[in-house]
This record gives structure tokens, sequence and C-alpha cells, in this order.
């Protein structure tokens, strides 16, 4: 066994979303990169800087600063996604993917983000069988 290669965080995982009260598949998929992917981590490393910079000039963080924080790692995460028949907005069309947009979402849709948040933090999504 390489322990190198067990997990792979960079090999996208397909999530399929699942409707919020009832679990039902929606016909969604996000294509998910680990936590622990290099997208994730430059995240973390650059709150981390911005948390100390506002440190050093005496700007106290606030539930806000980690609250950017945690949505912006989610959204780094989602590294694709397909809709098929399906919309998010009412008149059925689906937005651009770009980070803003995911980012937008997950920050409107927090069972969205749960759903983001968990299976990225799953190694098992992304560990060689």
């Amino acid at each position: 066994m390489n322990l190198f290669e067990l997990v792979q965080p960079e090999k996208p995982f397909t999530l399929e979303i699942q409707h919020p009260v009832n679990g039902a598949p929606t016909g969604i998929f996000f294509k998910l990169v680990s936590h622990d992917s290099d997208v994730v981590q430059a995240q973390i490393k650059k709150h981390g800087q911005l948390a100390l910079d506002r440190t050093e000039k005496g700007i106290k963080l606030t539930t806000e600063h980690m609250e950017d924080q945690l949505l912006d790692e989610a959204a780094a995460m989602v590294v694709g996604w397909e809709w098929g028949s399906n919309g998010y907005y009412a008149d059925g069309t689906v937005p651009e993917f770009t980070f803003e947009n995911v980012r937008e979402m997950l920050s409107k849709q927090s069972w969205l983000y749960e759903q983001v948040r968990k299976a990225a933090a799953n190694r098992a999504n992304f560990t060689k069988a």
C-alpha cells in the first residue's frame, strides 16, 4: 500500500444534491475536491493571513470574518456542477459557474452549504478503493 496515493484530495468527487427535507435525489450534481485540496488550503492560508493583518492593525475578528472564511472554503471545494434539466432561479435558469456564483448560492442556501461541507470533509469520498 502506498500511503501517499491513498487519499486523493484533488480528484473530484461527484455529489448528488439531495432534497433538504426528504433526502430525495435532485438530479443536480456538484463536483467537489476535498477539504485537504490545494485550492481549499490556499483559502485557509489566505484567511489566516487576513486575520493576522487585521490583528496587527488592531481590528478585532468578528463572526462575519469567520463566516466569510468558511464560505470561501466551501465555494473553493466546488469545482463544477451539472444541473441536468433543473434550474436554480424561478425562471429555470442556472447561474454561470464561477467562484462568486457558487459562494453566493452557498451563502443563501444553508442546506446546500451543509451538503458540500459534509461531503468534502469525508475523506472516504477521496480515498482510493
